[in-house]
C-alpha cells in the first residue's frame, strides 16, 4: 500500500462536469492511496510549514462533504474558502473543484498567492514562478511514493494533479520540524531519525513525542502523570504542538 494523497477525481457519476454541488459520495475530493497517474513533475515546497499549511487544507477540503467537483465551476471553492478567510473547515456552502482549483486553493491557505484560475497545463510554471516550490524531475519521485515528502504537489501535466499527504518509505525528513497527515514529528539532523518515546526542548519550549514519534496535543497520561498541552499563541505550529500552562503538571517555558 502506498502513502496516503488528496485528490479531486471527479463528480458523483464519474463524469467531469454537471454533477450537483458538494461531495454526494465522500469520494469526488478525497483521500486515497498513491497512484502512478503517470506523473512529471513534483513541486516540493520549500518551507516546512508552507507544506504543512497545504496538507492539513488538503486533508481539510476532503473531509468537508461541501466541496464536489464539477470542472465548469471549479472556482467557486476558491470563492468560497477566501470568505472564510481561508478556513476550509468553516465551508457550509455546496461549491465545487477540480484537480488543480484544489492545489490553488491550498497553496492560498498557506499564504502561498496563486490564481483561482491555474490548470494542469500552467501550474508548474505558476507555482515555481512564487519561489517557495523546489522543482523535482528525477525518475525516482516521478514512478514511486518511496522519496516523496508530505505536501510534494504531483503534477501530470495537461491532465491531472495531486498532493502527497505522507513521507515515502525512504524519503529524507526536513532538519526540524515536519508535519504529515497524523501530526508534527522533529528529526534532530534530517535524513530517516526523529525523536520517539521521549521529552525534548526546543527552542526553549519542551514537548513529549509519542511512541510513533508525534508531538503529543490535549490532555495525556504520560508516567502516570495527566499533562496538558496548551497552543502557543502566535507560533508558527499553532494548533499543532503545545506546551503546558500553569497549573496541573507545568511542563512550559524553560
Amino acid at each position: 500500500m502506498g502513502i496516503m494523497i488528496g485528490h479531486a477525481g471527479s463528480d458523483e457519476r464519474g463524469k467531469y462536469t454537471g454533477g450537483t454541488a458538494g461531495d454526494q459520495k465522500g469520494t469526488e475530493v478525497c483521500v486515497r492511496d498513491w497512484y502512478n497517474r503517470p506523473w512529471n513533475v513534483v513541486l516540493r515546497p520549500k518551507s516546512a510549514y508552507v507544506a504543512a499549511d497545504m496538507v492539513r487544507a488538503m486533508r481539510a477540503a476532503c473531509a468537508n462533504d461541501h466541496i464536489g467537483y464539477d470542472q465548469n465551476q471549479r472556482t467557486t471553492l476558491y470563492t468560497q474558502a477566501k470568505a472564510v478567510d481561508w478556513d476550509i473547515t468553516k465551508i457550509t456552502t455546496p461549491c465545487e473543484t477540480d484537480c488543480s482549483a484544489l492545489i490553488a486553493v491550498c497553496a492560498n491557505v498557506a499564504g502561498v498567492k496563486v490564481s483561482k484560475d491555474i490548470y494542469t497545463g500552467n501550474m508548474v510554471k505558476a507555482l515555481k514562478a512564487t519561489g517557495q516550490f523546489e522543482v523535482l524531475m528525477a525518475p525516482m519521485y516521478l514512478t514511486s511514493d518511496q522519496y516523496l515528502q508530505a505536501g510534494d504537489v504531483l503534477v501530470y501535466e495537461g491532465h491531472h494533479t495531486a498532493m502527497a499527504l505522507q513521507y515515502g518509505a525512504q524519503a529524507e525528513y526536513r532538519k526540524g520540524w515536519n508535519y504529515d497527515y497524523h501530526g508534527w514529528f522533529y528529526s534532530p539532523s534530517g535524513g530517516r531519525d526523529y525523536l520517539m518515546s521521549c521529552w525534548q526542548v526546543i527552542n526553549h519550549h519542551k514537548y513529549y513525542f509519542n511512541g510513533d514519534g508525534y508531538a503529543m496535543t490535549d490532555w495525556q497520561v504520560i508516567g502516570g502523570k495527566d499533562y496538558y498541552f496548551e497552543p502557543r499563541a502566535g507560533h508558527p505550529l499553532e494548533c499543532a504542538l503545545y506546551i503546558a500552562p500553569e497549573g496541573a503538571q507545568y511542563i512550559g517555558e524553560f
